[in-house]
């Protein structure tokens, strides 16, 4: 995690209520530049509200959440700093669009209702395509892609109006494991780039071996660490209720979890 100055994104004491139910409960969290974040934990531990926390999608009901020093709902044209990909399966593919059409709606929102995209806007499309490695993707119906190339669409399409924070949910849901890998290593060079990134998985081990850190989520945060320090180890037990351990071999991460007998 980086020192660098105020966090691009702060949540403090962050609780949220759905008809009563506790989703998320005094969660503390601080993302600084260019950290490239993992949130994991097991299905309903909140991660996706956690995500919409941030995006001002879903208020909480107590603590304060800053992007960028300022509440969500008071961003305004900063809004355009931030960049999403949601899961892919919010995503009508029956839908008949190119990618470049695709990729072009991410510039809609600077553009406002009823503007036509110009020459500007036709560049920062193609730019993104080519920052993504799906230049040669342009003209294809995405309904046709494999997973991991609309992926890369999908980002492409987020990345249109350069933003300096990505968030992403459950970005490899569908995608082969070499796709996956390919995925991952170009949010890392992303990372690189200056982009901070904050991601949703359930790809506890893949996941590890790219990100600075993870935070482990369920209802609570358990920890925020690195994903071979010992605490790690630790919150993912504490969330999984059973033995876990990570493990490095070689080029393959993996976590480990121990059945109760």
């Amino acid at each position: 995690m980086n020192d660098q100055g105020a966090p691009v994104v702060g949540l403090h004491n962050v609780t949220v209520r759905h008809g009563g139910v506790v989703v998320l409960e005094d969660v503390n969290l601080a993302v600084n530049r260019t950290d490239f974040v993992a949130i994991i934990g097991p299905n309903g531990a909140g991660k996706t509200t956690l995500l919409k926390v941030i995006l001002g999608l879903v208020a909480p009901s107590s603590g304060e959440v800053l992007v960028f020093g300022k509440p969500p709902n008071e961003l305004g044209s900063e809004r355009a700093k931030i960049g999403y990909v949601p899961q892919i399966t919010s995503i009508d593919l029956r839908f008949p669009i190119s990618v470049f059409e695709a990729v072009l709606m991410g510039t809609y929102g600077r553009l406002g209702v009823g503007a036509r995209p110009t020459k500007a806007e036709r560049e920062a499309a193609h730019r993104a395509l080519d920052r993504v490695g799906a230049a040669d993707l342009a003209g294809k119906p995405i309904g046709r892609l494999s997973a991991g190339q609309r992926q890369r669409v999908f980002i492409a399409r987020a990345l249109v109006d350069d933003p300096e924070l990505l968030l992403l949910d459950e970005p490899t849901t569908g995608v082969d494991t070499a796709a996956a890998a390919g995925f991952y290593t170009l949010l890392r060079q992303l990372k690189q780039d200056g982009l901070t990134i904050i991601l949703v998985s359930h790809d506890i081990g893949v996941v590890a071996s790219y990100v600075d850190s993870v935070a482990c989520l369920n209802r609570f945060l358990f920890a925020h660490c690195r994903p071979d320090e010992i605490q790690c180890t630790e919150a993912l037990r504490a969330m999984y209720g059973c033995d876990v351990a990570y493990l490095h071999h070689g080029e393959a991460p993996h976590i480990v979890v121990e059945e109760h007998k």
